[in-house]
C-alpha cells in the first residue's frame, strides 16, 4: 500500500492524507475514525494491492485457486478491482469479480457487464444434472449474466469528491444505484462517521 503524503506534520513524521487526530500515531487502530483516520482518506492518493490465497504470476488470483481474495487499486485516480475465487476439486468452482479499474472517481455509471463475473459451477459425480442448464433446469450452476431472473448491477456507480481535511481527506462518497441520471441513493458512507 502506498499513500501520498499529506500536508499535516505531527511528532514522529509527516501525516498522510486522512483526517485522523494528531495523536493517531499512538492509537492507529482506534475504532473512532476521528482519531485513527480510518475511512477518511483521500482515495485518490492511495494505490494498493491486498491479496491472500493462491496468486498467479501476474499477481491476480489464480484461475483455479483453492481460495483467493484480492483488492487491487493500481492508479491514484481509478477505482479498484475486487475478486474472490474458491475451488474445491470435483465439487465446486466459485468466481466473483468486479473490475472497475477503467473508471475514474468522477464516473458514476455502473460497471460494464464484461467486467463483472459472478458464477458458481457444481462439479463431480454428486452434482445435480438437468437437461436444461441454469436454475430452471435445476442443475444448481449459476451465471449472473444468463441465470439471474432480475439483474441490476450497480458496482462502480459511485463518485468521490475531495474534502477539506488534510490532503483533501474527508471527501464525499455519492452512490447512484438507480443509474447516473437518477438522484443519488443512500449507501454506506465511512466519511459520514467523522464529525
Amino acid at each position: 500500500m502506498y499513500i501520498w503524503q499529506g500536508g499535516a506534520v505531527w511528532q514522529g513524521g509527516q501525516g498522510t492524507a486522512s483526517a485522523g487526530a494528531l495523536n493517531a500515531r499512538s492509537d492507529p487502530l482506534n475504532s473512532d475514525p476521528a482519531i485513527s483516520g480510518n475511512g477518511t482518506a483521500n482515495i485518490e492518493r492511495v494505490v494498493m494491492h491486498q491479496a491472500h490465497g493462491d496468486l498467479a504470476a501476474n499477481g491476480d488470483c489464480a484461475v483455479n485457486a483453492a481460495g483467493c481474495e484480492q483488492f487491487y487499486k493500481t492508479e491514484l485516480d481509478r477505482k479498484p478491482k475486487i475478486e474472490q475465487r474458491y475451488n474445491v476439486a470435483n465439487e465446486m468452482s466459485l468466481t466473483f469479480m468486479n473490475d472497475m479499474s477503467n473508471k475514474t472517481f468522477t464516473d458514476k455509471t455502473a460497471i460494464d457487464p464484461a467486467n463483472n463475473n459472478n458464477t458458481l459451477t457444481l462439479l463431480g459425480p454428486d452434482a445435480p444434472i438437468a437437461a436444461t442448464p441454469g436454475p430452471v433446469g435445476g442443475d444448481g450452476d449459476f451465471d449472473i449474466h444468463t441465470d439471474s431472473q432480475t439483474s441490476r448491477i450497480t458496482a462502480g456507480a459511485h463518485t468521490w469528491s475531495a474534502g477539506a481535511g488534510p490532503g483533501q481527506s474527508r471527501g464525499t462518497w455519492t452512490y447512484y444505484a438507480d443509474g447516473p441520471a437518477a438522484a443519488p441513493t443512500v449507501g454506506m458512507n465511512p466519511d459520514a462517521l467523522v464529525n
